[in-house]
């Protein structure tokens, strides 16, 4: 479909069982951007039709993802979409997009998986593309798509702790960053432990202001949660506050990150990672005797095992402790 303008209509160049049609789109659509939102809707009816046409037991995988995309649409986040798009996109190249979806097995998966990691891809990232193949191969068999979901296995990871900033660190970041914005969203990261884009969603409705401040935060999987705002956070947000609007300027997310990894290297600390300012936080928190539920509240994560890592963060500091009191040193 192709989108003109012929005087002062707008048109669009369609084709419909082999022939070509020319359809006004009527006196009443004026501006481009009218007839663009008219254009999508004129697609997105084509390829719900063109859908509604097929077997389902015959689908492929290009197939199976238009088909999916169009299903989850209004359900799933467009961001979420965007990665199931991206995954099966990638599956498919590397599979053949015409291999039918009932075709598509755990050994095939399987091997699928260990080739992007000999290609470079991180351990990580293929699981993360595998978990969205197995959310999606699931849900297609729910809907009748498939006779039985394949068993996807997720690739082995080596267990890392987090990765988490000194006190001694945090002040010579902070100190490093020229831009008083920037220097805000350091601290307040460091003392809320918010993730990159929680942070930047963050909007002056969400917050409530009393003896305890806190911040209604919307985090993975549109989940809500309440993150306290103490004193250190509430400093950082400065002092001009208004009622609505968002808190911190509306750039690109990969600008942050850019923008701290010059400051961690002009601060002497090139290793650091935008994410360690979470893992910071909630490393102190531990460190502090708060207890492990009340971390994983507060960091909003679905497991306690995963917060439980912080306990053991936090025993790499233990020895600077116990050497700060002079515990074990031999006596003669």
């Amino acid at each position: 479909m192709k989108l003109f303008k012929r005087g002062t209509r707008w048109w669009v160049d369609l084709s419909k069982d082999g022939k070509r049609l020319r359809k006004s789109l009527g006196p009443e659509i004026i501006t481009r951007a009218q007839a663009e939102a008219v254009l999508r809707a004129l697609k997105k009816d084509a390829l719900e039709e063109k859908l509604a046409r097929l077997d389902p037991s015959g689908l492929t995988i290009d197939q199976f993802l238009d088909r999916f995309l169009a299903d989850q649409e209004g359900f799933l986040a467009v961001r979420t979409l965007d990665r199931y798009r991206s995954t099966f996109t990638v599956l498919a190249r590397d599979l053949g997009p015409t291999l039918p979806l009932r075709n598509v097995t755990a050994r095939k998966i399987e091997a699928w998986a260990q080739t992007r990691l000999k290609t470079g891809v991180t351990a990580e990232g293929v699981n993360a593309d595998l978990r969205h193949i197995k959310a999606a191969l699931r849900k297609a068999a729910k809907l009748g798509w498939l006779p039985q979901a394949p068993e996807v296995r997720m690739v082995k990871t080596p267990r890392r702790l987090p990765r988490h900033l000194s006190p001694e660190a945090v002040e010579k970041l902070i100190s490093s960053e020229t831009d008083p914005t920037y220097k805000r969203l350091w601290s307040f990261l460091v003392w809320t432990g918010l993730r990159r884009s929680e942070a930047l969603n963050l909007r002056w409705q969400d917050i409530t202001w009393s003896t305890r401040p806190l911040a209604r935060v919307v985090g993975k999987g549109d989940k809500e949660r309440v993150v306290p705002l103490l004193p250190a956070a509430v400093e950082a947000l400065g002092s001009a506050r208004k009622d609505i609007g968002p808190i911190w300027p509306q750039i690109h997310p990969d600008r942050v990150s850019h923008r701290f990894k010059l400051t961690a290297r002009r601060a002497g600390l090139g290793s650091a990672r935008l994410h360690d300012l979470r893992h910071t936080c909630f490393t102190w928190l531990v460190s502090k005797g708060i207890h492990l539920k009340v971390v994983q509240m507060i960091a909003g994560h679905s497991s306690i095992q995963v917060t439980m890592l912080y306990a053991q963060t936090w025993a790499g500091d233990l020895y600077d402790e116990l050497a700060r009191h002079d515990f074990g040193t031999t006596t003669t």
